[in-house]
């Protein structure tokens, strides 16, 4: 099975004026790359059939089939004459997203990237401020709190952003 790299500079980004690719992003829901894709393509204005591979056996089988393994995202892109790509890697789905709607995104890579550990971090240090006593657990408090506000907003910013386009 070829690297991702290889696979895809053999995806053709050209399309007919006015048509999109049908595409599928096989995912599953709390899979960190996935979100990114999905937040990616949300303020690019792009609609992605999103396809659960832990909710529906037949995408699982249907991804397995083939690539081989059921490791997610992927995306499936059906183009004109019925030719399907499947594109893994989160970052190289993006940036196919990217010039399939010749538009820049506004968002640098790594905001993305961050938004998931940041997320899981702030949880921590909120719940070790709440079992920590005096300032220190103030301090540790304040500092997940401050990082769930930071993700909260990337969130309704990416939301407003796909909503203007």
């Amino acid at each position: 099975m070829a690297d991702s790299s290889h696979q895809r500079s053999q995806i053709p980004v050209t399309r007919a004026p006015g048509q999109m690719p049908a595409l599928s992003l096989y995912q599953r829901p709390s899979c960190s790359y996935c979100v990114q894709v999905r937040s990616a393509a949300e303020r690019m204005g792009i609609t992605l059939e999103l396809r659960d591979i832990r909710q529906e056996p037949r995408w699982r089988e249907e991804l397995v089939a083939a690539r081989g393994r059921a490791t997610v995202p992927v995306l499936r892109i059906e183009g004109a004459g019925g030719t399907t790509h499947w594109l893994p890697e989160s970052l190289d789905i993006i940036r196919y997203l990217k010039e399939l709607t010749e538009q820049p995104d506004p968002v640098p890579r790594w905001v993305d990237r961050l938004m998931p550990p940041l997320w899981m971090i702030s949880w921590v240090l909120i719940i070790a401020g709440l079992v920590i006593d005096g300032g220190a657990g103030t301090a540790l408090l304040a500092a997940g709190s401050v990082g769930l506000v930071a993700v909260v907003a990337r969130r309704i910013a990416a939301v407003m952003s796909a909503r203007q386009t």
